[in-house]
């Protein structure tokens, strides 16, 4: 009897060694995963540093974007007040034209010249920074493909990872169920009670795996594109004189009409030309040669010519 005690002793003692030792290797291999997991582990991580870094360049693109798209409105807002001003000028000029004021339209004229060059100097900046707007907006959306293709990866391997780790924790759980139904067929419960606890931990970390994870944050919306314009500045041309009425039958008033007409064409080549210091010159002589026509035109000289 006392052999047969020894001998279930002994064994009672093989079984309780035996589920130790079980249970310390289910416990190593929780700390220990297979390579497979291990290799998406190091993949996820690099993936997460490249969208990391992609996800920095795409937010330094949008700033240097927007702060250009401010720069282009104020320069869009420049040339359009030195059109303004061009046009302004450019009826102030034509109307000193037809008053004859020509040394007021040569001034207007300077003035003209040196505000166009302004605004041509003005519309090539703007050009320049349209062109960089372009450049950078492609640069971003090529940056957020890049970074959606690398958040579409990390999720990839995260699930992958994920769908090992669940496997390996389902395989673990399967075994401790083994051995707490071993325990509480020798009516070791105080075991049994330690393997429950691990049980649901398991069940508590499969649980959680299979909740819906949520989405990352979608990409910031596009800034708006801006497109180049060539506004041109509209030029007026001169006004086309109508020559004066010709009047008187002798010859000197048809000599003084041939070098008033002469004179006019003159004046009419040096308007298309804006060349106003010569206009005003041409229009002295005319006016000189008008008066000395309406000198002849008068009764006393015509009746006493000289």
């Amino acid at each position: 009897v006392a052999n047969e005690e020894l001998e279930g002793l002994v064994r009672e003692l093989n079984r309780k060694h035996e589920l130790s030792l079980r249970r310390k290797k289910l416990m190593c291999d929780e700390g220990d995963s297979p390579a497979p997991a291990r290799d998406h582990a190091e993949e996820e991580e690099a993936i997460a540093e490249q969208l990391q870094e992609s996800d920095r360049r795409v937010h330094e693109l949008s700033e240097q974007t927007l702060s250009l798209q401010q720069s282009i409105s104020r320069m869009r807002q420049t040339v359009t007040k030195i059109d303004g001003q061009l046009s302004e000028l450019q009826v102030k000029k034509q109307v000193a034209v037809d008053r004859r004021a020509f040394k007021e339209a040569s001034l207007l004229h300077s003035q003209l010249k040196a505000l166009a060059i302004t605004r041509d100097s003005e519309a090539d900046e703007l050009n320049r920074l349209i062109s960089r707007l372009e450049d950078l907006t492609a640069a971003l959306e090529q940056q957020r493909k890049i970074s959606q293709r690398l958040s579409q990866t990390s999720l990839g391997v995260e699930a992958r990872t994920q769908e090992q780790r669940m496997q390996m924790l389902q395989a673990k759980g399967r075994e401790l169920q083994l051995l707490l139904e071993d325990e509480i067929e020798v009516n070791d419960f105080e075991s049994a009670a330690l393997l429950q606890l691990e049980l649901d931990w398991i069940q508590e970390q499969t649980s959680l795996m299979q909740a819906p994870q949520p989405d990352r944050l979608p990409a910031e919306p596009q800034l708006d594109r801006v497109m180049p314009s060539a506004p041109v500045v509209p030029m007026m041309k001169p006004a086309t004189w109508e020559e004066p009425r010709r009047r008187g039958t002798d010859q000197a008033l048809e000599q003084l009409q041939r070098k008033i007409d002469a004179l006019h064409q003159q004046l009419e080549a040096a308007l298309c030309e804006e060349d106003y210091d010569l206009c005003d010159v041409l229009n002295a002589e005319i006016t000189s040669l008008t008066h000395d026509k309406e000198a002849l035109l008068d009764p006393d000289h015509v009746a006493h010519p000289d």
